[in-house]
């Protein structure tokens, strides 16, 4: 008997040590570490778009959040020869504007407006969950409402440009809202929950067991369908063109999902979808690696896909 009480309370030391991880887990992915603009300012030197030699316009966009009011942060950067095209820049997990305000230089210099916006529970926003593009897409076609309000002008044809999760939301969205001209999606990964594993095993973290426990506990209790957002399902259902830029040494994709993602929009019939894959970059690194090559290809897109003739 005292055998078999020490294997129970062993097994139960370990239950609930898997439990308290995968909890951890859980939290971590509902609730990712903010870069607010201080910490932005002291990390990477700049917390918005003066920092960078831009002026800008301070917005915020009151929307409806999972039932419940809640206020997001933005930056709207405006160009004299936009010809009302209007970029929405929408960030990855644990990001900012402030992170995303490094795509904006190359942005500005094709001649669009762009408007960097704090995901729910992100940078300067409001507290929320984080729900890998589920609940954000609604918040993103809220946000394209209130700017084409306040800025009719500034914002006649919108692109959403997508890093990482944000490429997810992005063409999340744009499956649901007609009103998005064009996507451009950079270094986004397969699926939510397997990018998660990657990342973990990246950092030596728990591994696949905890990882899905994690992802079935967010999906079971807040109806997150992780499936439906998967770019690797998206990438051939979006209605409007999409740029997708990849990472060669991208940590959060196996190549064979790298490979079938490229071969996907290979086969889209719109005419102007277009692949970009950059060479010994890694996650979301692209821009720095070929600043140059990036920028002729956000270049060509965006003139592409600005042009309202048939």
């Amino acid at each position: 008997m005292h055998f078999m009480a020490i294997i129970g309370t062993g097994l139960l030391i370990v239950l609930t040590t898997w439990l308290v991880l995968v909890l951890l887990m859980v939290r971590a992915r509902l609730y990712p570490p903010r870069l607010s603009a201080l910490r932005a300012l002291f990390t990477l030197g700049r917390a918005h778009p003066d920092d960078l030699g831009f002026a800008f316009a301070p917005l915020t966009f009151d929307i409806t959040y999972i039932g419940r009011a809640l206020r997001l942060s933005a930056s709207l950067v405006l160009h004299p020869q936009a010809n009302g095209q209007l970029v929405i820049v929408l960030h990855g997990f644990a990001d900012s504007s402030a992170g995303a305000a490094a795509w904006l230089p190359a942005l500005h210099r094709c001649d669009v407006n762009v408007l960097l916006v704090d995901l729910p529970g992100h940078g300067e926003s409001g507290e929320a969950i984080c729900s890998a593009g589920w609940f954000e897409r609604d918040a993103v076609s809220q946000v394209i409402s209130q700017i084409q309000q306040r800025h009719p002008q500034e914002s006649r044809r919108i692109t959403l440009f997508g890093i990482s999760m944000g490429a997810a939301t992005a063409l999340a969205t744009a499956c649901s809202d007609s009103r998005i001209a064009a996507v451009i999606a950079d270094s986004p990964y397969a699926d939510f929950p397997s990018a998660c594993e990657l990342h973990a095993r990246l950092f030596g973290l728990p591994g696949p067991l905890f990882q899905r426990a994690a992802t079935w506990i967010i999906a079971g209790y807040y109806g997150v369908k992780f499936e439906e957002l998967a770019p690797s399902r998206l990438l051939a259902e979006v209605p409007c063109p999409i740029l997708l830029i990849q990472a060669e040494q991208d940590q959060l994709i196996s190549p064979t999902d790298a490979a079938n993602m490229r071969t996907t929009v290979q086969a889209r019939k719109d005419g102007k979808s277009r692949e970009l894959v950059i060479a010994g970059a890694s996650h979301i690194l692209a821009l720095a690696k070929a600043p140059e090559q990036y920028e002729e290809a956000l270049r060509q897109f965006l003139q592409m896909t600005g042009d309202d003739r048939p």
